[in-house]
C-alpha cells in the first residue's frame, strides 16, 4: 500500500525462497498479492538464487514464467556465488544479475576482484540484462565499482533498511538532493 505512493520509477524487491518458487499455490498467491495490489506490476521484481532451482528446475522455471505473464521481472540473485551455473542465464529468463557481495569484499586484496566484477557486468550487458553490485559500503568500494562500470549498486553506504514511515522522508530527501546536486 505504501509503495502506491512512492514515484513510479522505484522498484519493488522481494526475495523468493526455494520453497516459494517450487511451489504452485505459493506462486498462486503471489500472483493474487499482485493483481490486487495497485501497483504496476512492471515495478515488481522477484529474486531468485540458482541454489532455489536445483531441486526442481522444470517446476521453477514454469513458475518464474507464471510471475513474469503478469509484468513482474525476475532477478538471479548472489550470483557468482555457489554454483554459479551460466546455463541458467541460458534457460531460465532473467532481467537482472544481482553480483554478490563476496566480490565486493574481495575489491581490496587486488585488481582480481574488479575484473570480475567487470566481466560480469559486460555479460549481463550483452546478454540484454541489468545488474546491481550487492553489499556497498563504502565510498573507496563504489570508486573501484566505478571503475568496472557499475550502474546500480545497493548497500548500507546508500540506506540502511528502514520503517515504512522514514521511507518517505528518505525519498523526500533524495529527490532534493538530485535537484540541488
Amino acid at each position: 500500500k505504501a509503495a502506491r505512493r512512492w514515484p513510479g520509477d522505484l522498484r519493488l524487491a522481494f526475495h523468493l525462497s526455494a520453497r516459494d518458487i517450487l511451489s504452485p499455490a505459493a506462486v498462486a498467491k503471489i500472483a493474487q498479492v499482485v493483481r490486487e495490489a495497485g501497483v504496476d506490476a512492471r515495478r515488481i521484481e522477484f529474486e531468485i538464487t540458482e541454489t532455489a532451482m536445483l531441486t526442481d528446475f522444470d517446476r521453477a522455471r514454469a513458475n518464474i514464467a507464471a510471475l513474469r505473464a503478469l509484468g513482474c521481472r525476475m532477478a538471479l540473485d548472489d550470483f557468482g556465488s555457489g554454483y554459479s551455473n551460466f546455463s541458467y542465464l541460458n534457460r531460465v529468463e532473467v532481467d537482472t544479475v544481482k553480483i554478490d557481495r563476496s566480490f565486493v569484499q574481495a575489491l581490496g586484496r587486488g585488481e582480481k576482484a574488479r575484473e570480475i566484477i567487470k566481466s560480469m557486468i559486460e555479460l549481463a550487458q550483452n546478454l540484454g540484462m541489468d545488474h546491481v553490485i550487492e553489499g556497498v559500503e563504502t565510498e573507496a568500494e563504489m570508486h573501484q565499482l566505478r571503475l568496472a562500470g557499475a550502474r546500480q549498486v545497493q548497500g548500507f553506504l546508500y540506506g540502511r533498511p528502514m520503517d515504512e514511515a522514514d521511507i518517505a522522508a528518505f525519498l523526500r530527501a533524495e529527490h532534493d538532493a538530485r535537484l540541488t546536486g
